[in-house]
């Protein structure tokens, strides 16, 4: 992106508990913004965001990680974080430079507690939110229940704004 301007720049922490499909997801946007020319998986090795070889074998986040995508003149700046208890406080220590976040809520595990303890760093920093709900192609994928669960323990009026087509081997959407 030539222009650099700050005011055309947004950084976007990507939050939830381990295993919820964060990098995944950072990737996914990579990928469909153009900023990388073929996809990439975590389970392939060759995620954008995971750089050690811990990092890799284990297939977690380990160190919060940044990639960018550009978006309609606007610099995007995707910040990949932890979502298991030991690395919590990486998290939290990203949240002091982001604009807004999207919380993963997982179709198969939903709300962990490492997720309400993430959900609770953004608010004391105020950060806006969003809610995307992940692993709705997985076998016991519920997108009604991660919606109740982000309900009892978020938001109690989360409004929906796309429905899945389909679940598990047929979705599509």
């Amino acid at each position: 992106m030539p222009n650099s301007d700050v005011k055309e720049i947004r950084n976007i922490a990507i939050l939830s508990h381990g295993s919820a499909g964060k990098t995944s997801l950072a990737d996914a946007i990579l990928y469909t913004a153009e900023s990388i020319d073929a996809p990439v998986s975590v389970d392939a090795g060759n995620s954008v965001f995971m750089h050690e070889p811990e990092e890799i074998a284990r297939k977690i986040t380990i160190t919060a990680a940044v990639g960018f995508a550009d978006w309609k003149g606007v610099r995007i700046n995707i910040i990949d974080t932890p979502g298991y208890i030991n690395f919590l406080e990486e998290t939290r220590g990203t949240l002091r430079a982001v604009d807004g976040a999207i919380l993963i809520i997982s179709a198969i595990s939903g709300v962990k507690a490492e997720t309400e303890k993430i959900y609770k760093f953004a608010c004391d920093y105020e950060i806006p939110r969003i809610a995307f709900v992940s692993k709705l192609d997985k076998e016991r994928a519920d997108f009604f229940r991660a919606v109740g669960d982000m309900e009892k323990y978020f938001c109690k009026n989360a409004i929906v704004l796309q429905l899945p087509i389909g679940l598990e081997d047929k979705f599509s959407g």
